[in-house]
């Protein structure tokens, strides 16, 4: 029976054949051994699916596409249209417990859903029909900041160009616009 290397009590380097050690005088426990579980060299354990994710795909806890999409609708049928004419500024709050409220709501109804299958999905077959085509687009922080930059320019440029009424209307579609870019990016669709 092999023993350890080390005195468990005092950590001293042990000789194969002794029963105590020879600093501490604790008693040398002998360790059974054990045939090898498997080939070196060979896998061990079961290859598992890769687990992927759907915002399309329905699960236990989730809506298929249709529930989502009539859900979506029902909350953009729930805006404060009531105050759109007019300045009140109950309006203002109503909007923004609406948004806020909608951002939770939107959140929970499209967060992907963990999906267990063999099947390839559609962007994987059309990769493999079409390799040129379908290479994944991946744009760096540096090329990122540049496009950001040409259209903050392009966005100044036409907020200057503009004057009177159509540059307010201009500018409210592009907060409005800011903040969906936004909440998209949070909800990560």
């Amino acid at each position: 029976m092999p023993v350890g290397r080390n005195c468990r009590e005092c950590g001293a380097p042990l000789p194969p054949d002794l029963r105590w050690c020879g600093r501490c005088f604790a008693p040398v426990t002998h360790h059974a051994s054990r045939a090898p579980l498997h080939e070196p060299g060979t896998f061990i354990g079961a290859l598992t699916p890769s687990v992927r994710t759907s915002r399309w795909r329905a699960g236990a806890t989730s809506f298929g596409p249709v529930g989502r999409i009539v859900s979506t609708l029902v909350v953009l049928a729930l805006f404060p249209w009531w105050g759109v004419g007019g300045l009140n500024p109950l309006v203002l709050l109503a909007a923004l417990a609406w948004l806020i409220a909608a951002m939770i709501f939107l959140r929970s109804i499209w967060k992907p859903e963990r999906i267990v299958d063999d099947r390839p999905t559609r962007g994987d077959r059309f990769r493999a029909r079409h390799p040129v085509l379908g290479r994944d687009v991946r744009i760096g922080r540096t090329a990122g900041a540049l496009v950001t930059m040409l259209v903050a320019g392009a966005a100044i440029a036409g907020w200057i160009s503009l004057d009177g009424y159509g540059r307010y209307v201009w500018a409210a579609v592009v907060i409005v616009a800011a903040i969906a870019f936004l909440v998209a990016r949070w909800i990560d669709l």
